[in-house]
């Protein structure tokens, strides 16, 4: 029979509820029960630590709850009489049944068919009803609960484990294995069996969700008396250690013992009950006077369920504009909340736990959060519901009001420039201010926070100043995302503003090796530069450069450019962190560059220089020269100086194989120098560092042969002629071809060549002599074609007669001796030398009485020239079987008798007039003699004749002839080695007999 007791503890004659041991909070939330080693009692312990003595005398104690829905929590407990009863901390209890299994055993309020009526859920004594699972209800009434398949030794508890959403009664089969059963299945699922009620003692607690995900594991002891936790997986089981080995088989629980947002394993282990985490902390459980508890065996501990409950929600205002405060309390700790804050005009601000602060003091759980009015008014905060952290739900909502008459602001946000590249910002508040945010947009950007503004004001409203140092010049945005006062109220509207600051910028910093154990560092700035930060990071390095060190280089931009010495190698970093310009605007930033410094210089090697034109080792002004050189290493450019053959400098490309070559066409020959010439081929790496070497010599030749072919030549038609320059030589080479023209279409090649002219003229004769360079040198020479030598007689025969008495004087020159021992003329000096000249001249006389003027036929001889040193001009016939020389005639025929000239070619006739007198004989003879004479001329070529006698001297093969009528008559011819002179009477037959003397010595 089931008895129920209600009323104190006193009235059942058990005594009333001892007080509280221990100086903690008596009051707060009830956190676990044991079965105290002291005195037997159950015994209660708060969250602080503060225990609870019943006055109740229990075998065991089971996890406790709300059964009878006062807000208490029960713990359910069985007597060594087997009695099934409840107690909670005011003393109530009351007794539920009897014939309960007292020992390796444990029970526990819950409900798991979720109809809101909780039941103690225990195992009846198998002596009596067969070891059912039964529960039992607040009125007294039990029932088994499930018809089939149900014998249990213990009930842990309702939870669910298996994470579908369905609350499952845990229980310990007869047979010692884990069991657990729903209502909306018909079978029972044995999940565990490992050592459950071995060793003497049966270790089991109510299922918790341990870890907040959701799903409630089984805290258990198992037959190797670790502590651990199961999680069913079908018919199979998941479990996790966490304590190994030394635990007593006891009753265990899932407790959060520390506050720390977790839930602890508590055991038994010697009787002191003990903690322990998840993650492998632990320790001794103690009371709020720092005392063990301990607990008798087999009595274990157990969990209290406290019932969640959410009191005192608040909404108040500090003053007229605000914020709101919002906070409630809870008996435990949430998971979760439901609250709101309407305002006017229908405005709604929903809150979630996040949205609160949490503190725990004496098992309550206050939790605050605070709201800024947007608007004067009525406000109202409402707690829904709650979660607790356990699984406790409270829903019975509560409310509270507040009115709001001035609302907090932030207004006037202002942005302007400054100098330096800082944007100076202001805005004005209501109330001071606790935070703001404050974001700046543009070239650069940043978040403002409270830290940036400070106000000086003491009272409303607050003017609050900063700013931002932008990292380089151009147009910026402001924008105040939100504003809190110090005591809580939030302005959350979003305010603008804008500002430009002068453009100055620091960029393109570099960083290069010299190659000469150094690194040449420069950047590029937008307006001239005052100071900069300058830093040179490398190997064995971090040095702080001076930038008055640095020398401007360019200008728009202006570049800044120093070298420094770090010959060491590996790699560098040149970093200008922050510059000034001149017009103090500031620059701060990261403009950076890397360079690698080696040392190590590029090998050059087989440097050749060759002639690219016709590959014969010369060059001539417009020949090429190919150069080629192999260059091994970090190579970066080639080059070779062909200044020498007036081609400047050429890069060389690489054309395979580390080789590389150019060809270039030689230059101005007026600024090329004949001779061996030469190249310098240089080769820079990639940091800079250099190597050069020379090539071979290559012969250049720009100036063409000297050649000359000497003066004027006559030559016959129809005769072969030699030709062969009389000069013919060149500085540098040598002539390697001759190349002839004759004037007339013909041509011929080589130093020495032949020619036969076919037509009379004037030609001339060029040669084209060429060197090894390709240099061409040229000579001419005039050349006068003539015909052979002939003789053509033309005759005119004219007969007239005249008688005439006259006297005629007949001089006979008997003797005329012309001796010149030797003419010679060289070119430095020209001496005549004349050893002797004697003229004899005998003179007859002869008187005619009678006088006979005959004219006779003359005939005119063209000579066709004379031989030898010159034309000893024509001669006539003058009818006594000689001849005179034409000019003779010339002279005396010069005028016709109608007065005109007769040419030379013409017939001429001459008119000869004899005379006769008597006259006297007289005979005279005349020695000249001319001593030696020098005579220095200019150089000249060749030999020249001189008439030493009433003469004149004449080139080879010219006749000169001088004809006066009725005077003297003079001519010279010169032959080698010969000069004639001849002086003619025109009226005297001496004159011929004095040429024929002169023309049979000559034969002679």
């Amino acid at each position: 029979m089931v008895v129920l007791l209600v009323g104190s503890l006193a009235a059942v004659g058990v005594g009333g509820v001892a007080a509280a041991s221990g100086s903690g909070d008596a009051t707060g939330a009830i956190q676990f029960g044991y079965v105290s080693a002291s005195d037997g009692h159950v015994t209660l312990v708060t969250a602080d630590g503060s225990r609870i003595d019943t006055g109740v005398s229990a075998a065991v104690v089971g996890k406790g709850g709300d059964l009878d829905g006062d807000g208490y929590v029960e713990i359910p407990y069985v007597t060594g009489q087997q009695t099934l009863g409840v107690v909670d901390r005011t003393g109530e209890r009351v007794q539920l049944a009897d014939a309960a299994e007292e020992t390796k055993t444990t029970m526990a309020v819950g409900d798991l068919d979720g109809d809101g009526t909780p039941a103690l859920y225990y195992a009846r004594d198998s002596s009596t009803a067969g070891s059912e699972l039964r529960r039992a209800y607040d009125n007294g009434t039990t029932e088994v609960v499930v018809s089939k398949d149900t014998t249990a030794n213990a009930a842990l508890g309702v939870a669910d484990v298996t994470g579908d959403g369905v609350p499952e009664v845990v229980f310990v089969g007869s047979s010692g294995g884990l069991r657990y059963y729903n209502e909306t299945a018909s079978d029972v699922v044995t999940f565990y069996t490992s050592g459950i009620g071995s060793n003497g003692g049966l270790g089991v607690g109510a299922p918790r969700d341990f870890d907040g995900d959701g799903v409630a594991r089984v805290p258990i002891v198992d037959g190797s008396n670790n502590a651990v936790l199961v999680e069913p997986v079908g018919t199979d089981a998941n479990v996790t250690t966490v304590v190994s080995g030394g635990v007593d088989k006891n009753p265990v629980a899932g407790v959060d013992w520390t506050s720390d947002d977790g839930i602890e394993y508590l055991y038994v282990d010697g009787d002191a009950v003990k903690w322990a985490t998840l993650d492998g902390t632990g320790g001794t459980v103690t009371d709020a006077n720092g005392n063990a508890i301990s607990t008798t065996s087999n009595a274990g501990v157990a969990w209290m369920e406290t019932p969640l409950d959410v009191s005192n929600v608040t909404l108040t205002s500090t003053n007229e504009s605000g914020p709101l405060a919002f906070s409630f309390e809870a008996s435990e700790e949430l998971r979760s909340v439901d609250a709101t804050v309407t305002g006017p005009n229908g405005s709604e601000r929903a809150f979630t736990l996040d949205d609160f602060d949490a503190n725990a003091s004496g098992g309550t759980w206050t939790y605050d959060a605070t709201y800024a009015p947007e608007a004067d008014g009525n406000y109202t905060a409402t707690v829904s519901s709650a979660t607790a952290t356990d699984g406790g739900t409270w829903t019975a909502g509560e409310s509270d009001d507040a009115t709001i008459t001035e609302p907090f602001d932030v207004r006037d946000l202002n942005a302007t420039a400054e100098p330096d590249q800082r944007l100076a910002i202001s805005f004005d508040a209501t109330e001071t201010l606790g935070s703001v945010a404050v974001d700046v947009s543009g070239p650069s950007n940043a978040t403002l926070d409270r830290s940036n503004f400070s106000t000086d004001d003491g009272a409303a409203p607050y003017t609050y100043t900063g700013g931002y140092d932008a990292e380089t010049g151009g147009n910026y945005t402001v924008t105040l995302t939100q504003a809190t006062s110090t005591d809580g109220r939030v302005d959350d509207d979003s305010l603008d503003a804008n500002a430009t600051l002068p453009t100055f910028e620091v960029f393109n910093a570099t960083l290069n090796a010299t190659g000469d154990g150094g690194l040449r560092a420069a950047f590029d700035a937008t307006q001239p530069v005052s100071s900069a930060s300058l830093t040179l990071d490398g190997p064995t390095t971090n040095a702080t450069l001076d930038f008055a060190d640095f020398t401007r280089v360019g200008d728009d931009p202006a570049r800044y450019a120093a070298t420094v010495n770090e010959s060491r190698d590996g790699n560098y970093t040149f970093t200008v962190s922050a510059a000034t310009s001149e017009g103090s605007i500031g620059w701060r930033g990261d403009a950076s560059a890397n360079a690698t410094v080696d040392a190590r210089r590029p090998l050059v090697v087989n440097a050749t220089l060759a002639d690219a034109t016709d590959a014969n080792g010369v060059v001539n002004a417009t020949g090429r020269v190919r150069v080629t050189a192999n260059v091994s290493g970090d190579v970066a450019g080639v080059r070779a100086d062909l200044g020498a053959f007036d081609a400047g400098t050429v890069a060389l490309d690489s054309v395979g194989d580390d080789t590389y070559r150019a060809t270039a066409e030689v230059g101005n020959a007026t600024a090329v120098a004949d001779g061996n010439a030469n190249a310098t081929v240089h080769a820079r790496d990639g940091q800079g560092n250099t190597a050069s070497t020379r090539t071979n010599d290559v012969t250049v030749d720009t100036t063409p042969p000297t050649v000359a072919l000497g003066s004027a030549r006559n030559v016959t038609v129809n005769t072969t002629v030699s030709f062969a320059p009389e000069t013919a030589s060149d500085a540098e080479t040598r002539i390697v071809a001759y190349a002839w023209t004759f004037g007339d279409g013909a041509n011929a090649s080589g130093a020495s060549v032949s020619h036969r002219y076919d037509e009379t003229g004037n030609e001339t004769v060029v040669l084209a002599a060429t060197d090894a360079a390709g240099n061409v040198g040229t000579a001419s020479l005039a050349v006068t074609v003539s015909e052979n030598e002939t003789s053509t007689t033309n005759e005119t025969n004219t007969t007239n007669e005249t008688s005439t008495t006259n006297e005629t004087t007949t001089t006979t020159t008997n003797e005329t001796t012309t001796t010149t021992d030797e003419t010679t003329t060289t070119t430095d000096e020209t001496t005549t030398t004349t050893d002797e000249t004697t003229t004899t001249t005998d003179e007859t006389t002869t008187t005619t009485d009678e006088t006979t003027t005959t004219t006779a036929e003359a005939t005119t001889t063209d000579g066709g020239g004379g031989g030898g040193g010159g034309g000893d001009g024509g001669y006539v016939d003058d009818d006594d079987g000689g001849y005179v020389p034409d000019y003779i005639t010339e002279a005396e025929s010069s005028a016709d008798d109608d007065g005109t000239t007769a040419r030379s070619s013409d017939p001429v006739t001459t008119d000869t007039t004899s005379t006769s007198s008597r006259t006297s004989t007289t005979s005279e003879r005349t020695d000249t003699t001319t001593t030696e004479t020098s005579t220095a001329a200019e150089p000249v070529t060749g030999t020249s004749g001189r008439a030493d006698t009433g003469g004149s001297s004449g080139d080879a093969g010219t006749s000169t002839q001088d004809t006066t009528t009725g005077g003297t008559a003079t001519t010279s011819a010169s032959t080698p080695g010969l000069t004639v002179v001849v002086a003619l009477s025109a009226s005297g037959i001496a004159v011929l007999l004095g040429f024929v003397v002169v023309l049979r010595r000559r034969r002679e």
